[in-house]
């Protein structure tokens, strides 16, 4: 049976993980008819995203970042965040998308925690001990190295010019020719989200629960304070930013949906449990993970549709293709249907 021809609520498939001490906290990348993700035990694996079936698997390595795939091929970085420096101990890899195997490999010191970003034929990273580096996609050569001189754990964005956010707050501009800074600017609290961006608008959330929009030349547009700590990723949908926040400790955890010119906050959906994850966006519905699962909301009618509780925490963003949406949660991962008009429950 194809999956647009079962009901949305089903479980088309899990793939179970081994039991492990690690946090699955990376999101599913769809290429073509695969899934490729870190699992549990920080391998890198990739699954039939038809039928859950593992393709390959690459396990010489600890992966803990969401990997990057452009034209057919896989790049990621090895290591954890807070991970101990050793000599040759981390790697930055690029490996055929299809087969798994390895097209080259550049080996450091430091870990290797964020996504990765393509950019034309480069491919720019960061690493814990601060070091921004540009590699030629062709080789892995490198081209340009900066020393930003704090851990860098969120994948870089591209707007015409690179731009990065760090553990001290700060926001870099990075020329993407050649490495050299443009400008910085401090923010409140710690960068440890991925931006969002579109033309000439860049929208930062810290820590502290700050939501910042500012131009491409780092002047602040507006801010907005959500209650509690560590919001997700943005996502900018139509005049609206959409992040999950707030806390579950008094109950304000959930979906927001903000003005992208003002800043002020439209509504919000309360959820179960630490509302961390970014949401995902397809056909005007927002899927947003918490720590209690998925919960899946119309943005144009303003109403919830549904939800699914895995039996395990979900720590991720979930990755919506076609008819499904895939789940990483610390059991392992699944697939479900979500184009059905009855509501989104678990089976």
């Amino acid at each position: 049976m194809n999956q647009s021809d079962k009901q949305w609520g089903t479980l088309l498939w899990h793939y179970p993980f081994s039991k492990s001490w690690n946090t699955a906290k990376s999101s599913a990348v769809v290429w073509d008819d695969l899934i490729v993700f870190p699992d549990r035990s920080q391998n890198l694996l990739a699954l039939d995203r038809n039928s859950g079936s593992t393709r390959w698997s690459y396990e010489n390595a600890t992966f803990s970042a969401t990997p990057t795939i452009e034209n057919g091929v896989v790049f990621v970085g090895s290591g954890r965040p807070q991970s101990t420096p050793l000599p040759w101990r981390y790697s930055f890899l690029a490996l055929d998308a299809n087969t798994g195997e390895r097209i080259w490999m550049r080996r450091y010191s430091n870990p290797i925690c964020g996504t990765a970003l393509v950019v034309e034929k480069q491919v720019i990273f960061g690493s814990e001990n601060g070091y921004l580096r540009s590699l030629s996609t062709q080789d892995g050569s490198l081209l340009w190295e900066h020393d930003l001189g704090i851990s860098i754990q969120v994948a870089p964005v591209y707007q015409e010019r690179i731009y990065v956010g760090l553990s001290n707050a700060k926001l870099y501009c990075i020329d993407p020719q050649t490495g050299e800074q443009c400008w910085d600017i401090s923010l409140s609290g710690s960068i440890t989200r991925p931006i969002a961006h579109s033309s000439n608008e860049l929208v930062v959330v810290t820590t502290d629960g700050e939501i910042v929009s500012l131009d491409c030349n780092g002047d602040i547009q507006w801010s907005q304070k959500i209650s509690g700590r560590n919001p997700s990723a943005p996502t900018l949908y139509k005049n609206q930013i959409i992040l999950g926040a707030g806390s579950p400790d008094n109950h304000t955890s959930g979906l927001y949906r903000l003005h992208r010119k003002t800043g002020e906050i439209i509504d919000w959906f309360q959820v179960e449990g630490w509302a961390r994850g970014r949401p995902c966006i397809a056909e005007d519905t927002a899927f947003l993970g918490s720590t209690r699962g998925l919960t899946a909301i119309n943005l144009e009618q303003g109403t919830r549709i549904g939800s699914y509780q895995p039996k395990w925490d979900m720590y991720s963003s979930p990755t919506v293709h076609q008819d499904c949406v895939y789940l990483i949660t610390q059991d392992g991962c699944s697939a479900l249907n979500w184009k059905n008009q009855s509501g989104l429950v678990r089976t």
